[in-house]
């Protein structure tokens, strides 16, 4: 017979005994501890047991190490040691304000993490203000996380009081660099940050030069004013003997007078300054008709779209805007199209001088942050196509003519860059006969001299319907199919994938943040046609990655190829030469026609190829064109039915598009109120709106319903045992088919 006895009193004399060691150590010591020229009398077992510092030190894996009977501990002063021994041998210790430096870091380098712990939960106890970046820092140092997240909170929620009362010494460059980088940081204004990170830099400046540019990156420079920057930022002699400091300000600046923005810029706010940038809307063309309603989409908050004041006029197709010191400028609108309205978030419209000539499907720009110019155009009374360029004087409320441009353009891009006015492609009129072209060319207007020329390195094809927007002395071009980089200072294109092309047409085109926003718009067969052509691909690899546009626009569908030919020889164009013919000037009967890609002009590929290669680059007199035989346009095309328009806000990092990843990763944004073509829109600062509570409660019962329905329908496939096909799924396109409805009507 055999029966267990448990002792009651064996664990509390083990720890009696344990805890005795300390007085009489010395008899059973088996190793000595030096720090700082003491010498500690302990036992192996004991600090290898609660250590795991000790642990490797006396215990290695390689057995065959003597490890000695001294070993000598650094990074720990006696004093903490001794409230270390206390506690690995009591299991107890007595932790304030004094102490609590030193155990914290004797509890990091020892590796006990019990003892770290306890040195948190002390933290978090005894956490306030003065305290807070002591805390912070030791935190940090230790690793001790949820202290470093208590102490950030702190500091970000009383930032004013911290920053008045502490010493902003403590701050580390990665305490700094968090604090700057948090969007929840509670400040009243952007400029507040600054001060505070001018008076830091003053004091770690002292112990070491300021190297750390990249802390910049992290404020919110479209609120800061481009005379703090002046007066504060590039007058500090720290900031001014870093090189790459004073570029970047210098950058800031040109992006506060022309909107330029660049890698490493941070525009969006803060929320609790009350303002964001938002993506204005002016006018809502459903195609039938144009609303004089304006609305705005937060570009910070996904989801979030507000209604502004309407347009005091009547809105016409086709405006343009562009925005000056936070002040919306609408051209082309009311009778004639030669009304032109301010819109400022603080005073609302305001009327100022007609244009001398109305006009839309024209560009305006700003050059030196002061003149605003409107260039080409069209006119419907007298089916004009302008090339005049117009100047507005704000001291006289005129308009005044100023030059023209070399070609009459109409639905061109534009930037403004230095002096110049940059327009890119556009279409224009053959004054021979009469037909409508696609322009290649890049036309500049030199503001200060009144003159336009012609660059001699042209667009990779005509193009029209482009959007452009500023990035790094570089102009964003797209439109439904094609996307290109043009450096301004270089003067050259650089074109990217198909999938980085808007895929719509007459769409809003935004860069904020280093972000590219596109905005409704009116989707093309092109779009359609990539696609189908892109799901094709995912099981072919990247083989067909190099075919261009007009490739791939070639496999459409019978019925195109058709009105194609009829618009031929309406035009008088002949179609395709038999193979081996020389090219001619084309007849209804196609006999002369242009010979095609296979060497259908008498000439091999080879010889082709080779005379492009040879071909040396010169300054052409007239631009290459396209006559319009697929307009992009659908006002003319009475026949056929419209595309339908496009509802979707999508957002995609400019850095991908520069870079041009393999995948395009376009992420849905926000919904418009209706499917619509966009024309006239700006980014301005605007105080934050968010909505309603009952708007909050109708979109989140939109949300759950489609969710129900399909947590249901999952449920009675599964409970049938079948998987839901893809072609029972709602497809994209399925939802725009009721404005080819209302088109019909």
């Amino acid at each position: 017979m055999s029966k267990i006895f448990k002792s009651q009193t064996h664990a509390t004399e083990l720890v009696r005994k344990v805890s005795g060691l300390l007085e009489g150590r010395r008899r059973y010591s088996d190793i000595q501890i030096e720090i700082d020229g003491k010498i500690f009398y302990c036992h192996k077992i004991i600090l290898a047991l609660q250590s795991k510092y000790f642990d490797a030190k006396l215990y290695p894996s390689n057995v065959q190490t003597d490890v000695g009977s001294k070993i000598v501990v650094e990074d720990v002063c006696r004093d903490d040691f001794q409230l270390f021994l206390n506690f690995i041998y009591k299991g107890e210790i007595e932790l304030n304000c004094q102490n609590i430096s030193g155990v914290v870091r004797a509890a990091d380098v020892l590796c006990v993490s019990e003892l770290k712990k306890m040195c948190a939960e002390y933290i978090l106890e005894t956490l306030y203000i003065r305290n807070c970046l002591r805390y912070w820092r030791l935190a940090e140092r230790t690793g001790v996380e949820k202290a470093i997240e208590a102490c950030k909170k702190l500091f970000l929620e009383e930032f004013a009081k911290v920053v008045q009362t502490c010493d902003l010494g403590e701050m580390t460059d990665t305490m700094m660099e968090a604090a700057l980088a948090d969007s929840s940081l509670s400040i009243a204004r952007e400029e507040d940050i600054c001060g505070m990170f001018l008076k830091w830099l003053d004091v770690v400046s002292r112990k070491k030069p300021f190297q750390s540019c990249h802390l910049l990156y992290h404020i919110r420079w479209s609120a800061v004013s481009p005379e703090y920057v002046k007066s504060k930022l590039l007058n500090n002699p720290n900031i001014v003997g870093n090189c790459q400091c004073v570029k970047f300000l210098t950058n800031v600046l040109s992006y506060r007078h022309t909107g330029m923005q660049f890698e490493g810029l941070t525009t969006f706010h803060r929320p609790s300054t009350g303002i964001e940038q938002c993506a204005v809307i002016v006018g809502l063309n459903t195609g039938d008709s144009i609303s004089n309603e304006m609305y705005r989409v937060s570009l910070q908050n996904p989801c979030v779209l507000t209604k502004l004041q309407d347009v005091p006029t009547k809105m016409e197709m086709e405006a343009s805007a562009c925005v000056n010191s936070n002040v919306l400028f609408l051209t082309g609108i009311g009778p004639n199209c030669r009304s032109v309205y301010r819109w400022d978030p603080l005073s609302g419209w305001g009327k100022c001088g007609d244009l001398m000539e109305g006009r839309r499907r024209h560009s305006s720009t700003f050059i030196g942050n002061s003149a605003l110019y409107v260039l080409g155009g069209y006119i419907d009374d007298s089916d004009k196509i302008l090339c005049s360029v117009e100047q507005y004087n704000p001291v006289t409320n005129k308009w005044l003519k100023v030059g023209d441009l070399t070609y009459p353009t109409e639905c061109a891009a534009c930037v403004g860059y230095k002096t110049f006015a940059y327009l890119f492609g556009g279409s224009s009129r053959e004054q021979e006969t009469d037909v409508d072209i696609d322009l290649d060319c890049v036309q500049t207007f030199d503001t200060a001299t009144k003159t336009c020329t012609v660059l001699c390195r042209p667009l990779p094809q005509p193009e029209r319907l482009l959007k452009a927007v500023l990035w790094q002395n570089s102009a964003i071009l797209l439109n439904c199919r094609a996307c290109m980089i043009f450096d301004l200072d270089q003067q050259t294109f650089q074109q990217r994938d198909a999938q980085y092309a808007a895929g719509v047409s007459h769409f809003g085109l935004v860069l904020e943040n280093q972000t590219i926003f596109i905005i409704g718009g009116r989707m093309t067969p092109q779009h359609c046609s990539y696609q189908k052509q892109q799901q094709e691909k995912d099981g072919r690899g990247t083989k067909d990655k190099k075919e261009t546009i007009k490739d791939k626009n070639k496999k459409g569908s019978k019925d195109k190829k058709d009105k194609k030919d009829k618009k031929d020889k309406k035009d008088g164009k002949g179609g395709k030469g038999a193979k081996g013919g020389k090219g001619g000037k084309g007849g209804k009967d196609g006999k002369g026609g242009k010979g095609g890609k296979d060497g259908k002009d008498g000439k091999s590929k080879k010889d082709a190829k080779d005379a492009k290669d040879n071909e040396e680059p010169t300054c052409p007199k007239e631009p290459k064109c396209r006559k319009d035989e697929n307009p992009q346009d659908d006002d003319d095309d009475d026949d056929d039915e419209a595309p339908p328009c496009c509802d979707e806000v999508r957002s995609i990092d400019v850095n991908h598009l520069i870079e041009n990843c393999p995948t395009a990763n376009w992420q849905m944004h926000a919904k418009l109120p209706t499917p619509c073509l966009v024309q006239a829109c700006a980014v301005l600062t605007l105080p934050i709106c968010p909505p309603s509570e009952n708007e909050k409660g109708k979109k989140k019962d939109k949300e759950d319903k489609p969710k129900e329905k399909s947590e249901a329908a999952d449920k009675g496939s599964k409970s049938k045992g079948e998987q839901p096909r893809k072609d029972e799924q709602p497809q994209k396109g399925d939802k725009p088919s009721t404005s080819k409805e209302s088109k019909k009507r």
